[in-house]
């Protein structure tokens, strides 16, 4: 049980240690991507007055001459290739392009001002802008491998994931340290509250079984047996607390799937001979093949709660009734008994009517079941309903 809390709390760390190792390292990443495609760029800009320079010449509106070519470089000495075109064709270029110029061409005819293409699996920076010489309109695409810097993301990258996994090896250390350490008070308040209930139990149940010896000596039947029936009654009511403070101070018990109707007819027989001794007859059927997402002891003491509040309250004698039965999505357990007659009421009483540790303890596991409790009493009939998600076992 607490193991289960335990690694929940520890996923969850781990979780919110993940989420943070992505949203700094990707920022950091995008942000040293997006840096250095604007340094390429204002690069690519800077060459265009050379560019210019270079190839003004009357010759570029004399469409009679075949493309010149020029070579040119960078302040780093890196290679720039250009491609100057009036109205679609060549009219200059640089003396070698990573490609053909018409394969340049199709590649850019989608427009736009910047464009990273890839040939013979390196990348290249591509701007395009327009350049009016002598009244006429020339477009010129400036070309510049971008190798070395997608080289130096790469690696920045690498780094990062190697930074990062060896980030989360020690965070995963770290957390489940941390798990331990947040979940040791709770650990310890238990172990403090099971020593608490263990002795509570034995300080109160060793007068009660003092005063039971003690009432077997009453002479008058009578009175004897309305003794050891509040003995019993007190008994049953220690226990009951006992076990409500234990729901409310642990967490959920492991589900699985339970075949609730063998449980609830093994419960109803066992108090169906009670029943009858208080002069009540407890009749009842469940549907077979009915499966609940819970905890075997949960429903047991689900159903026994129920039962047991007929044969402690139901008047007698009288008859009382109980049914098992699942529709499409719901399994639905109603118990309905007579009260004495001093508790008749006129009007209809609902759930907020009924008070009492027997029904904290239904309502504390239907909850823990996903499921509802309605109780209501209209005259002399009180009617307990049950409704839980019901469960279609696996073939």
């Amino acid at each position: 049980m607490f193991r289960r809390v335990y690694w929940q709390i520890a996923t969850m760390l781990m979780a919110s240690t993940l989420a943070l190792f992505l949203v700094i390292g990707g920022s950091v990443y995008w942000e040293l991507r997006a840096q250095l495609r604007h340094d390429e760029k204002v690069d690519l800009q800077s060459e265009l007055p050379e560019i210019e320079t270079l190839v003004a010449s009357p010759y570029l509106i004399d469409s009679k001459h075949e493309p010149k070519k020029y070579h040119l470089h960078d302040d780093k000495g890196q290679h720039i290739y250009f491609l100057i075109l009036n109205r679609h064709k060549v009219v200059a270029s640089s003396a070698t392009l990573p490609t053909s110029a018409k394969q340049l061409q199709l590649d850019l005819a989608s427009g736009g001002s910047h464009h990273v293409l890839e040939y013979h699996e390196l990348p290249y920076l591509v701007y395009s802008t327009t350049w009016t010489y002598h009244d006429k309109t020339f477009t010129i695409h400036v070309i510049k491998s971008i190798w070395a810097q997608e080289h130096t993301l790469h690696r920045a990258l690498q780094l990062m994931l190697l930074s990062g996994a060896i980030g989360m090896m020690v965070a995963l250390g770290l957390n489940l340290w941390l798990g331990r350490r947040v979940l040791n008070p709770a650990l310890d308040m238990f172990n403090m509250q099971q020593n608490l209930m263990t002795e509570l139990s034995h300080e109160m149940q060793t007068p009660l079984a003092t005063l039971n010896v003690l009432s077997a000596q009453v002479e008058q039947p009578a009175l004897r047996e309305q003794l050891q029936y509040e003995v019993l009654h007190a008994s049953d009511l220690i226990q009951d607390i006992l076990y409500l403070a234990k729901l409310r101070s642990l967490p959920t018990e492991d589900v699985e799937p339970v075949a609730v109707s063998d449980l609830t007819e093994e419960v109803a027989v066992r108090l169906c001979i009670l029943a009858e001794r208080n002069g009540i007859v407890l009749s009842g059927k469940a549907e077979q093949g009915v499966f609940v997402e819970t905890n075997p002891e949960y429903w047991k003491r689900l159903v026994s709660t129920l039962l047991k509040n007929v044969v402690d309250h139901a008047a007698t004698p009288s008859q009382a009734s109980w049914h098992l039965t699942r529709t499409d999505r719901l399994v639905q357990l109603v118990v309905t008994n007579e009260v004495p007659a001093q508790t008749y009421v006129t009007h209809e009483l609902h759930s907020k009517n009924f008070t009492g540790f027997g029904i904290s303890i239904v309502h504390r596991l239907v909850e823990s079941m996903g499921g509802t409790v309605e109780l209501t009493q209209t005259g002399s009939e009180v009617t307990a309903t049950v409704r839980v998600p019901a469960l279609v076992p696996k073939d």
